[in-house]
């Protein structure tokens, strides 16, 4: 194809293409009951289903986005008008305004330096009788030790991780998002597998996922699933059936690409130079294709991945992002953070 030719197709055809290989992808399946966003059968069914399986939870619920679900896990988990929340100071604006919605204060707390993840001993010396939750969130795909954080933060105040970006990542070798009392996935923009705007809720405890049914589904799929009518104050947090078929045909292509994206992290990690040092271990790694590295200030970057600088979020330590520079990159490597260590250099 010619230059003027790449010029002229408009962008959204790739988001063609992509739908259509989704539906003929679907269309191949064995033959379930009808879609429907109303009862949540069909593919919202085999999307949940399929993400609960490679998430390692009993339970997945999918909503519109990661910003709802997050404020949806927060609500489940006993978030509400008075109560206290912690969160990392160094973090998206998502968890403070889901906070700040639900009528909550969020409180923030510092982080670990070399992680860049809530530090569970300045959690923990935060909690006072009002805090209900504390949001662990999975900053550039790194997770966090919720078993670690639990430890010190007690049983008893309930733990919501955001794994917005960490599709894939895991601890001591089990997925992110598996061993808090809820976490959230989103299959956003800029995400390893996106499906243009898509949330998920995972939890392995019945009440969580009962709650978070009431606050966003329809009658039918309450009355369908042994529950009564929707909470006072419900939403409309349902997915189209399109979206759906989109989403799962993501998830099970991201699925099959694992082994080859754990490949190219291992040569990525071993064409680290300049005394960079990746802010995950091998006790926490992170997701598959997001490679978070701390480079002393004026060292390189990965050889075969050029860098350009971006804008960075509030209190960030992020100054650049390095993309693929080949197709074989480009198809399957979401990103790699660079970061520099500005306070520690």
């Amino acid at each position: 194809m010619s230059a003027s030719e790449r010029t002229s197709v408009h962008p959204d055809q790739a988001l063609v293409r992509e739908v259509r290989a989704a539906l003929e992808w679907w269309l191949g399946q064995p033959t379930v009951r009808p879609s429907s966003s109303v009862t949540g059968e069909g593919s919202v069914a085999v999307l949940e289903a399929l993400a609960a399986d490679l998430l390692g939870v009993p339970h997945a619920l999918a909503v519109p986005n990661g910003t709802l679900a997050l404020r949806v896990a927060l609500d489940s988990v006993g978030v509400g008008v008075g109560s206290e929340v912690v969160v990392p100071v160094l973090d998206w604006r998502a968890a403070v305004d889901a906070v700040h919605s639900l009528g909550a204060r969020a409180i923030p707390v510092a982080v670990d330096p070399e992680t860049l993840t809530i530090d569970p001993a300045a959690a923990a010396a935060a909690l006072t009788p009002r805090t209900t939750a504390v949001v662990a969130t999975d900053l550039h795909g790194v997770p966090v030790d919720i078993d670690a954080l639990r430890a010190v933060v007690g049983a008893g105040v309930p733990i919501v991780e955001d794994a917005a970006q960490a599709l894939g990542a895991t601890v001591r070798g089990l997925p992110a998002g598996s061993r808090a009392d809820a976490a959230i996935v989103s299959l956003g923009p800029f995400k390893a597998a996106t499906a243009g705007e898509l949330g998920l809720i995972l939890t392995s405890r019945r009440d969580v996922f009962d709650r978070s049914l009431r606050l966003t589904q329809h009658p039918l799929r309450l009355m369908l699933s042994g529950l009564l009518e929707p909470l006072r104050g419900a939403l409309n947090g349902r997915i189209a059936p399109l979206v759906a078929i989109h989403a799962a045909h993501r998830l099970h292509e991201w699925g099959g690409q694992r082994a080859e994206l754990e490949e190219l992290d291992r040569e990525l990690r071993a064409d680290l130079r300049g005394g960079a040092c990746p802010l995950d271990s091998d006790e926490c790694r992170a997701a598959p294709g997001v490679v978070p590295v701390l480079v002393p200030r004026g060292a390189g970057i990965p050889r075969r991945l050029p860098a350009d600088v971006l804008p960075r979020q509030s209190g960030a330590d992020v100054v650049a992002r390095a993309d693929a520079d080949s197709t074989r990159w480009r198809d399957l490597v979401h990103r790699v953070w660079v970061l520099t260590r500005t306070r520690h250099s």
